[in-house]
């Protein structure tokens, strides 16, 4: 990171109090553990999903159903996820519209399912131990 960047970051950190950057912190982590849940999943690597290249369609797929889950199990809005995505916000819009649809299946929908409580579950235990301050 560029020490212009650091320095800036640093100094919005202190002016906030660190709630901001945080805060964007979180989202950041809990977009990476899902895009890594959904890579191990579609047997691919993350950097795959975030190419700018569309790619086949089983990525197309996988990117799909990792800004469904960022969405859905985070509530991340569809503006951030495209940020982090390198995606326009419609994209994102509609490839969660497209998995949406797919929950009408038994299989997909319990896939899902278990996907949304394995993420939450995990994300909660391994955010607070990290961020334990021992209050």
């Amino acid at each position: 990171m560029p020490v212009s960047k650091a320095l800036a970051r640093a100094t919005k950190f202190h002016h906030n109090g660190g709630n901001a950057l945080k805060e964007d912190l979180r989202r950041h982590a809990q977009y990476k553990l899902v895009l890594s849940f959904v890579a191990s999943a579609y047997r691919t690597r993350p950097e795959f999903l975030l190419a700018t290249a569309r790619g086949s369609k089983h990525l197309s797929d996988a990117r799909h159903v990792t800004n469904y889950l960022a969405h859905i199990v985070y509530g991340m809005n569809f503006t951030d996820i495209s940020q982090m995505a390198a995606r326009d916000r419609t994209s994102i819009a509609h490839g969660c519209n497209r998995v949406e649809d797919l929950r009408d299946l038994p299989e997909h929908d319990r896939a899902l399912y278990l996907a949304e409580l394995a993420l939450q579950e995990f994300f909660n235990a391994s955010w607070e131990s990290a961020n334990d301050t021992g209050e």
